[in-house]
């Protein structure tokens, strides 16, 4: 069985976090899943890239549930900050 992106089910009560969502392959996942109403989260290490690829996002998918989570995977407070901020947004 081939796997298309026609094949992803409308996603509108779904939260995703993806980690490192701002390029190549992980751009292309975030734009499909957000094409299928997902409230999608990036997770991203500085604003500068996360403000460029919600917009790109955004432009391409008229999606707005878009948000950024800023998270230094080196850092356990930092991962932890941004797991409650995932979380806050119930």
């Amino acid at each position: 069985m081939v796997f298309t992106f026609n094949r992803i089910p409308d996603l509108t009560s779904r939260r995703v976090l993806l980690i490192s969502g701002t390029h190549g392959l992980y751009m292309a996942t975030c734009i499909e899943l957000a094409r299928r109403n997902v409230h999608l989260f990036l997770s991203v290490r500085t604003d500068a890239s996360s403000t460029a690829a919600v917009q790109h996002i955004q432009d391409e998918t008229s999606n707005f549930k878009v948000k950024c989570l800023l998270q230094d995977l080196s850092s356990l407070k930092s991962v932890y900050d941004a797991s409650q901020a995932f979380l806050a947004h119930g």
